[in-house]
């Protein structure tokens, strides 16, 4: 297996461990921080949350859909320092409707 296959395997099962990650969006020039329960596509290209459109992330989204998600195994352990694993995702946001809606909460 090489090394791109190696890092897609250990990304996917990271990702499949983990049901909450830190979503960061921002506003009038200051960061914002969520905490949202995600789903990674199978082929890791896309990462999905489900927001209500009177939260503060989502109007935030709405103004700029540029965002920063970050997935991370620690458990609060000191362990954690040489442990866990942490990976950072960026990219744009946008809301998903109709049948894309239907499929991916399927």
């Amino acid at each position: 297996m090489d090394t791109n296959q190696q890092f897609r395997k250990r990304l996917g099962e990271l990702f499949r461990s983990q049901n909450l990650a830190a979503l960061s969006t921002h506003h009038a020039g200051q960061p914002y921080a969520s905490l949202v329960a995600f789903y990674a596509a199978d082929d890791l290209k896309h990462i999905y949350f489900v927001t209500p459109k009177t939260t503060r992330k989502f109007a935030n989204l709405t103004a700029d859909n540029r965002v920063a998600v970050m997935v991370n195994s620690s458990t609060n352990q000191a362990s954690d320092l040489h442990q866990a694993i942490s990976v950072t995702a960026v990219g744009k946001a946008k809301e998903v409707g109709g049948s894309d809606k239907d499929l991916i909460l399927g």
